[in-house]
């Protein structure tokens, strides 16, 4: 009877050790390129999104009606736009800053001296009428005050305070005379300056 070898000779070992990396490089190929595809078509579905999203866009932009065209203006227009502009610039050119003008008198006013009336009017434009019929009415503005101090040098020392204040002009002293108020020897005046012109002053 013929004997037979039935134990693997080292040449099929030798073959199944050379085949397992090959195997791992092929398989490795394979998940690396399916990697790839997937991105790609990830990619793809995203480009796909941006385009059907700027095509929808660009319709709603094509379905906006388009500017009507403004005709030039007429020279009737034209003379009517000056005449505004001309009468706001003036009335805004002699507009006074009230909050700026007690803003700077507060400033000055001594502390032994407090007000009673205080009375404004403001500059008329340039023919303007007045709201009285009838009244005499000054282009320029009033600037009246009145009060009590304690003494005549409190009032002298407000005459020339308000004297240097930028938006009054020819300060004078109406009435400074003694008064009793509470019991209590007061000085009672009254003071009258005029308004200087708006953009006169610094």
């Amino acid at each position: 009877m013929r004997a037979v070898n039935l134990l693997p000779n080292d040449n099929a070992r030798e073959r199944k050790g050379t085949q397992l990396p090959t195997l791992i490089g092929v398989v490795g190929a394979v998940l690396v390129t399916g990697l790839v595809c997937a991105s790609f078509l990830m990619k793809s579905s995203e480009v796909t999104q941006q385009r059907e999203a700027l095509r929808l866009a660009e319709a709603e932009l094509a379905a906006i009606p388009p500017v009507p065209v403004v005709e030039a203006a007429t020279p009737q227009l034209k003379q009517v736009r000056d005449t505004r502009l001309t009468a706001v610039s003036a009335a805004l050119g002699r507009r006074v800053t009230w909050d700026g003008v007690l803003r700077r008198f507060s400033q000055v006013l001594p502390a032994d001296v407090w007000l009673t009336t205080l009375s404004v009017q403001s500059p008329l434009a340039a023919g303007g009428a007045s709201a009285v019929p009838g009244a005499v009415v000054s282009p320029g503005g009033s600037f009246l005050l009145s009060g009590y101090s304690y003494s005549h040098d409190a009032v002298a020392r407000l005459l020339s305070r308000l004297a240097v204040v930028p938006d009054l002009a020819d300060v004078q002293l109406q009435r400074s005379e003694l008064a009793k108020l509470e019991g209590r020897e007061v000085v009672s005046f009254s003071i009258q300056a005029s308004l200087t012109a708006p953009g006169a002053t610094s």
